[in-house]
């Protein structure tokens, strides 16, 4: 997955650091939703008070918002990425990172069509020069 920046794309990073003051590294805009990476600690602002930020951008562009910080660590930007509710591990092996789940949970992990552990692959690579793998 290639990283293609846009005047769309620059105007929805702007949009949300105007709006917060979050350092965005950068906007992957998917079919039906937004996933904005953000710097490491910079996820509440973000967010805003009671989600407030992230609604207003939801509201006005008209797809789901999802904001992830991006700490130094990549087993933690996974589980930022992957977020709560579903069970799983990680590990790091050279450069791959797998992430270990059962049958139920699989699925959840790679996305319908496979496309959230596409994007999770494509951030890896970019940020982590890491590759991953699903068992």
């Amino acid at each position: 997955m290639t990283l293609l920046i846009t005047n769309d794309t620059l105007a929805l990073v702007s949009a949300l650091e105007k709006i917060s003051n979050a350092r965005v590294i950068e906007c992957i805009d998917s079919e039906n939703e937004l996933i904005y990476i953000v710097q490491e600690g910079d996820a509440r602002l973000a967010i805003g008070k009671n989600g407030e930020n992230a609604k207003r951008l939801t509201r006005d562009v008209g797809k789901n918002v999802r904001i992830v910080e991006m700490p130094e660590d990549p087993v933690n930007f996974v589980r930022n990425y992957l977020g709560n509710g579903m069970e799983y591990s990680i590990e790091l092996k050279d450069d791959t990172l797998l992430i270990n789940t059962d049958d139920y949970n699989k699925g959840r992990v790679i996305g319908k069509g496979g496309k959230k552990v596409k994007i999770l692959g494509s951030l890896l690579k970019r940020h982590y020069n890491l590759q991953v793998k699903v068992n």
